[in-house]
């Protein structure tokens, strides 16, 4: 086997770095500490990406496959890494654009062929169309990447794919210009090889880094909004309430609405703990569905509820809980063996001015336990009406 040049040293490194890229995301989809589909797609991408670098140096610079197929092949694998990410942000799929890159690849193929075109037709066709793969996943995921992880996340995934986009825009406009310097083989031991296989090496690295700390940012997002959540109903929990209360507070007025389940303990005493869980969630989707928009429902623990309503008077509390009491009370548990029918008991309190959450909390509370103790089933309007929070 003749010596290789650096060139096609440095075409040897990229593929065997990108195969060892497709190794360490199976390894992570083996161990379950990635997301599965998009893994498999980046799996793809690398193993495509080292079979594109690989195919020069195995073969004669004279084969179409040499220079050719390389470059034909070139903007499927992006086309992978742009699904992976989106599969990743639950972006709708784009296949007709991904169905027009393939037709002009294709296309510009057939062209060459039938004018005999040679390595500056072949690299500005894989490389501008490399450019506007890249760019237009970057465009694509950016807005939900900074919905999910904040601006600076988003600038995480996308600038490494904005970045690799200007490298092979440069390439593409390089050798459509200046040919005889950028249109070269690409196992030519040039200056212009070398510093593009380099630096592609080089962002290759931040890519695979970039993907990585995607998602590990996303897992660690997810946890923290689980921290937040009750995983019994989904509702939030009390440190949710906390995290919200901040905008919360400012609302006024604000009525809170302690509610609680009836006779609660004798549900998972005649029926089971498996059908009063099945309440207490069939309970959490009434209240879901009593509530605006703004309006947060909080489980805080057992049977025990907290409705927070922006913007609503003493008045308007008492009758969105009244509505929210008939409601269940014409809702029942649909059961395999009949109906389990519920009742709730409300106590209502109102904040007029901004605070902490404690004092209109337990204006709320000592109204409930005043409904309870009045016979259940039924909403009070608690003495402080216009808790001071």
């Amino acid at each position: 086997m003749a010596r290789l040049n650096f060139a096609e040293l440095l075409l040897v490194l990229v593929a065997g770095q990108q195969l060892l890229a497709a190794a360490i995301w199976l390894l992570a989809v083996r161990l379950r500490v990635a997301p599965r589909v998009p893994s498999l797609h980046w799996v793809a991408a690398s193993v495509w990406v080292a079979v594109c670098a690989a195919l020069p140096v195995l073969q004669s610079q004279d084969r179409w496959y040499g220079f050719g197929l390389p470059a034909l092949l070139l903007p499927g694998a992006l086309i992978l890494t742009r699904l992976g990410l989106e599969i990743l942000f639950r972006q709708p799929r784009r296949d007709a654009e991904h169905l027009l890159v393939m037709l002009l690849a294709l296309g510009g193929a057939l062209l060459a062929a039938l004018l005999g075109a040679g390595e500056r037709w072949w690299h500005v066709q894989a490389s501008l169309l490399s450019a506007a793969c890249l760019l237009r996943g970057a465009a694509c995921v950016h807005g939900a990447a900074r919905r999910e992880l904040g601006l600076r996340g988003a600038r995480l995934v996308c600038w490494p794919l904005v970045l690799m986009a200007l490298l092979f825009g440069g390439r593409g406009l390089g050798a459509w210009l200046q040919p005889e310097h950028f249109a070269q083989p690409m196992t030519a031991d040039s200056p212009s090889n070398i510093a593009l296989l380099m630096a592609y090496l080089s962002m290759s690295v931040l890519f695979h880094v970039m993907l990585s700390l995607t998602v590990a940012l996303r897992l660690v997002g997810k946890l923290q909004q689980l921290s937040r959540l009750d995983p019994l109903t989904g509702l939030s929990n009390r440190r949710g309430l906390e995290e919200r209360w901040a905008s919360l507070r400012h609302r006024l007025p604000l009525a809170a609405l302690a509610v609680d389940a009836d006779h609660f303990k004798n549900v998972n005493d005649r029926h089971g703990h498996a059908v009063g869980d099945q309440a207490l969630q069939h309970l959490a989707e009434l209240m879901r569905r009593s509530v605006r928009s703004g309006d947060v429902v909080v489980r805080l623990g057992g049977e025990e509820f907290l409705l927070l309503l922006a913007h609503t008077d003493a008045e308007q509390a008492r009758q969105r809980a009244e509505q929210l009491r008939a409601l269940v009370v014409n809702s029942p548990l649909r059961l395999d063996e009949g109906e389990l029918a519920l009742t709730v008991s409300i106590g209502v309190a109102v904040a007029v001015q901004a605070g902490p959450s404690g004092p209109l909390i337990s204006a709320a509370d000592a109204a409930l336990y005043e409904a309870k103790r009045s016979g259940r089933n039924r909403v009070v309007l608690g003495a402080l009406q216009e808790a001071r929070t």
